[in-house]
């Protein structure tokens, strides 16, 4: 019989924020972040926020003690393209271990539970990341896991002239080798681009 060897990793939970008008006041936005901000926190977490518009923000830095601020949003019309230059960013100029296990959350997503943390602590070591298939068999990025090592070599590996110029998605370069994949991410979608905005913030992944 196999066993696998399990780990309590390292985890380091990011959330990214666009503080932006989108059709979507800034208040408005703000009013998502802080819920999901104080969702995390009473799960016991603490975490870093990435925010990709603004250069400065007193209500980011009153609810985390880590604020990376990119100003890199909004330079290109594919929001992938904007995505990878925004995490580079912040991911080159981080110092965490190759094996500590990045969680990314889109900070106006609010989480149901953190069964996706949970998995993602005991992750094992020879497993890179842990994700969620979406209908079209790509992965959802609005919550997802991969080792610094894994990611920081994704995001510097990606060439974002053509992946502008070809318009592609971003959901369909990630790896497929050595991940986990996880049936329920427990986190509530408030996708702006969905295909009714009736839906929005009522879809549960």
């Amino acid at each position: 019989m196999e066993i696998k060897l399990i780990t309590m990793n390292i985890t380091k939970i990011i959330l990214s924020t666009a503080i932006i008008n989108d059709g979507v006041s800034a208040e408005d936005r703000i009013v998502e972040y802080k819920e999901n901000f104080d969702i995390i926190k009473n799960l016991g977490y603490e975490f870093i926020i990435v925010e990709t518009v603004l250069g400065k923000s007193d209500f980011l830095e009153s609810n985390s003690k880590n604020v990376f601020y990119t100003n890199v949003n909004g330079v290109y019309k594919n929001r992938g393209t904007n995505y990878v230059n925004a995490f580079k960013k912040f991911i080159n100029n981080s110092d965490f271990d190759d094996e500590d296990i990045i969680i990314h959350v889109t900070g106006r997503y609010p989480l149901i539970d953190d069964s996706f943390f949970k998995k993602c602590k005991s992750l094992e070591k020879d497993k890179v990341g842990c994700f969620k298939k979406d209908d079209y068999g790509q992965f959802h990025l609005f919550l997802y896991a991969l080792r610094y090592r894994e990611i920081k070599n994704l995001l510097n590996s990606i060439d974002t002239d053509n992946m502008e110029r070809e318009m592609k998605s971003l959901e369909g370069i990630f790896p497929s080798d050595k991940l986990v994949f996880v049936d329920k991410l427990g986190i509530i979608g408030k996708q702006s681009t969905g295909k009714s905005l009736l839906d929005y913030g009522k879809n549960i992944f």
